[in-house]
Parts: structure tokens; C-alpha cells; sequence
């Protein structure tokens, strides 16, 4: 069965609108709240649903976590800072109603309701911090319209139980979590704790809360991989593009194949002399011209490589909905396909260290090995432009991309950046960077040229083969 079915020809198009205005998400929550309210004028309340709503994914998150865990509020806080919500907690509600009305407490949930009324909640979303207590009043929430989008819980099964003093208080809180785990199940989202840093714990949490739910809706995949040569980007396009039967598209070997008259590609053959425009429209034709990308879908690499090219892509006809860029260490990227060279008898690429070690063992002679000096120049020149231009590429998205690490299975997690939902953001330009870009990231993703040509870390030996082999990074600088 395919993932994704291809869609008639005449609904392409359609989709790709109500995809980019996020019409499916809309009206999903139209219902949604007409449900909950069940008002006797419903035309009047859509007009006003419509009238009065910013954008349709306002987070709504219930956020659950043990009472000893110290820095529950200031992950809640930077959750806020990361969607716009306003984050609640229930002694903030109460001081707001004693020196409102000067009276003992009365039932929290229309109290709740009068705070949120006041700070606007309707146009920014909320967070609700250890709120609701119990059970009867989660019921309550739920009855007066207050259904989160995300209950998340941070659970810590090791540690809680270890502290004697915890003990009145675990089983307490242990009855609550289970009790709002059962009402709000729809959308309950876990985060084990236990051993994760600060850091590591709000990184899961902006996780679940910037990617929504995928919806019931006709669906076409169009992908954009942006990452350096050598992050793998062509060979998980290429089993992208086979396992769900969309068309793979590389910029690379569509200029190769207009200048050199095939699509392999030449080691000297630079796509840089080309003006732009031709390139946008030799993509733009390959997009619209074939019946597989307008009703299959398509995964695009090579290109975008800066702002304005993102710019014109998203202005196509049919533009991507899924940016996904390849989170790489470019340095150490760099340091390991510079720092390589071939076999000429068998084709096989390994590591100086390596490749001396056989050396000296007398397994490999140095006429055996060889240095590709043309391919090492153009990979330092890619990465120079692309740490150039990354930083206005994330920019321009914003929330409205994803961000997949270099650790682990990359085509894993690509594909489930793919199944997900859409991210829950507006659409682009946004003109802010991602939630989940840190600095460290960043710096690991865009390399300045002094850190291309700063000394490497070889041993005595791979270095003398380095430079029996006459390339070095001196030569490059």
C-alpha cells in the first residue's frame, strides 16, 4: 500500500492552495469549536470565529511535572518565548481574583476562564502550568471550551520515588497524573526526564509543540533538502523518492545536463557561470511540466542555496511543504572528505590516518594513492557560499521548516519530518530564527573560512603522506 496515493491532476493544484493557506487546519478547528461552544447562531459565531482569529494554530498546552523538578517553570516560560503563549499558573490566577473581588476563592475553573478572558489568551494561545488539580476539574475545563492541543508530561520514573521527604507528596501526584493522563489522552505527549539536561527536556518539548498532529487530508510530499555536499542529501533524496514514489530533482544534474549534455557530473563542472533566471526556470519547468511531481510529489536538492531562492520557490505554483535542512558539523564534515584520499587500483576512499597505517604496514603503496585537488577546491568553495547563506535561509523560515541533527539515522527521522504534520506555525517568511536553533547548532552548521584552513588534527604520519601527496591545506588557502 503507498503512503502516499497520487492525486488526480485536476485536485493538484487545489491541494497545494489549501495547503499553503492552511485551509484543512481551519476549518478542522472551526468544527472543533463549534462543537464545543454549540452556539444558537452558528453562522454568526463562525463570522466571528473568523473575524477575530489571528492564525488557526494557537498552542493550547496543559503542562504537567513533578514537584521537585526545579526547572518546570522556566522550560514552560521558554516555550512561551518560542509560540507567543501565555503561560498561567494557578497562584497567579488566584492573587488576580483576590485583589479583584477582595473574596475567598469560588469554583477555580470560572476563574480561570475570567484570567484568561483578560489576557487575551483567544488571540496567543496558553500554557497552562499544574493546571488542572484533579480529575472533576479537568471535566470542568473541558466543558467550558479549555481543550489543550498538547498535555505534556514530564515524567522521571528513576528519581522521584528516590527522595524519602517526596513520599506523601508522590502519591499525591502520581494520582493526578494518572487521572489527566486518562481524560486528556487524545493529546497526551510523554518526556522522560530522567538523566536529560535542561536543555535536552525543553528541546523534546518544543518538539512536540511546534509540529502538530497530521490531519486526515489529501496530502502530496514536496520536499526541499538543503545541506553541503557530502551530507548525504542526494543518497536520501534518491531513497526518499523510492519509497514514496515521488520524483527526485537535483539541480546539479539538471545544469549538468543542459551544459554538458548528460547528467552525470563532471569534477570540474560548476554551475555558478549559469545566470540564476535560467536555473529558476529549468526547475520551474521540471515542477509543472511532470505529471509525477504535480500529482505524486517531488523531493528537491541542490537548491535552494540562498534567501532568494527560497523567495521564488515558495512563489511557484506549486512550492514545497516540507524544508528540511541537514543539521551537519560542517567543519568536522569538511575535515573528514578533505582529509581522504582514493585507492587508483581498487576506487575506494579512506582517511589519511588509515591509508598511512597500510602505508607503513606495507598493505598499500603511496603510487596506490592519490588526492583529488579540482573536487577539494570546489567542496572548500561550496561550503564558504553555503555558511554564507544559511544564516538568511533560516531566517527566512523561521518555525515553518524542519531542523534534522547529523547524529544517528538521518533518513529516519527525515522521513518522519515528512509523516508529521505540518509545523505549526504561519506560513513563510517568518524573519526569525527556529525555536530549536541554538547557537551550538548553528555554529556547527556554518563554518567561517578560518575555520576551514585552521591546522587539522593528523598524526605525524598522515600529515608527511598528506604532504607526499603534494595537498594541503596551505595549498587551498
Amino acid at each position: 500500500m503507498e503512503l502516499f496515493p497520487a492525486i488526480s491532476l485536476a485536485n493538484a493544484n487545489h491541494v497545494s492552495y489549501m495547503e499553503k493557506h492552511r485551509v484543512y487546519e481551519m476549518f478542522n478547528n472551526m468544527v472543533k469549536m463549534l462543537v464545543i461552544h454549540q452556539p444558537a447562531d452558528h453562522m454568526k459565531f463562525l463570522l466571528w470565529y473568523l473575524k477575530n482569529k489571528l492564525h488557526v494554530d494557537l498552542p493550547k498546552i496543559i503542562f504537567i511535572a513533578p514537584p521537585q523538578y526545579t526547572n518546570k517553570v522556566y522550560i514552560a516560560l521558554n516555550i512561551a518565548k518560542s509560540t507567543g503563549a501565555i503561560t498561567i499558573d494557578r497562584q497567579n490566577v488566584l492573587h488576580r481574583h483576590w485583589r479583584k473581588k477582595g473574596t475567598c476563592p469560588e469554583d477555580f475553573p470560572t476563574m480561570l476562564v475570567d484570567y484568561m478572558k483578560a489576557k487575551g489568551t483567544w488571540k496567543k494561545g496558553w500554557i497552562l502550568l499544574d493546571i488542572p488539580k484533579n480529575k472533576d476539574e479537568a471535566n470542568k475545563l473541558i466543558g467550558m471550551g479549555i481543550i489543550p492541543t498538547h498535555t505534556i508530561v514530564l515524567e522521571d520514573h528513576h528519581g522521584f520515588t528516590n527522595w524519602s521527604k517526596y513520599d506523601a507528596f508522590d502519591k499525591q501526584y502520581k494520582q493526578m497524573e494518572f487521572e489527566l493522563k486518562t481524560v486528556f489522552s487524545n493529546s497526551l505527549k510523554l518526556i522522560d526526564i530522567f538523566g536529560k539536561s535542561f536543555e535536552t527536556v525543553l528541546d523534546l518539548c518544543l518538539e512536540q509543540v511546534l509540529y502538530q498532529k497530521p490531519l486526515a487530508a489529501p496530502f502530496i510530499p514536496r520536499i526541499v533538502l538543503i545541506g553541503p555536499i557530502g551530507s548525504r542529501r542526494f543518497s536520501i533524496a534518491k531513497s526518499l523518492s523510492e519509497k514514496l514514489k515521488i520524483v527526485h530533482i537535483d539541480a546539479n544534474q539538471i545544469s549538468s545536463q543542459k551544459i554538458l549534455g548528460h547528467s552525470k557530473m563532471d569534477s570540474v563542472f560548476s554551475r555558478d557561470s549559469i545566470p540564476i533566471e535560467t536555473i529558476y526556470g529549468w526547475i520551474k519547468s521540471k515542477i509543472t511540466t511532470n505529471k509525477a511531481c504535480l500529482t505524486r510529489g517531488y523531493v528537491l536538492t541542490g537548491f535552494p542555496r540562498s534567501r532568494n531562492d527560497l523567495e521564488w520557490l515558495d512563489s511557484i505554483e506549486f512550492p514545497p511543504n516540507r524544508i528540511i535542512f541537514l543539521g551537519i558539523d560542517l567543519k568536522q564534515l569538511f575535515d573528514h572528505l578533505e582529509n581522504r584520499c582514493i585507492d587508483k587500483n581498487t576506487g575506494t576512499f579512506m582517511s589519511l590516518e588509515k591509508a598511512a597505517r597500510d602505508v607503513k604496514k606495507g598493505i598499500l603503496k603511496l603510487d596506490q594513492l592519490q588526492r583529488q585537488p579540482m573536487q577539494l577546491v570546489k567542496l572548500f568553495n561550496e561550503y564558504k557560499m553555503y555558511g554564507e547563506q544559511l544564516k538568511d535561509m533560516l531566517h527566512y523560515c523561521g518555525d515553518d521548516c524542519f531542523i534534522v541533527y547529523g547524529d544517528g539515522s538521518l533518513y529516519d527521522r527525515i522521513v518522519h519530518c515528512v509523516m508529521s504534520g505540518s509545523p505549526a506555525t504561519k506560513h513563510r517568511p517568518q524573519n526569525r530564527f527556529s525555536s530549536r536553533l541554538t547557537m551550538n547548532l548553528f555554529k556547527k552548521m556554518a563554518m567561517s573560512y578560518r575555520d576551514i584552513c585552521e591546522t587539522r588534527h593528523l598524526s605525524e604520519e598522515a600529515h608527511k603522506l598528506a604532504l607526499a601527496l603534494g595537498q594541503n591545506c596551505t595549498q587551498i588557502e
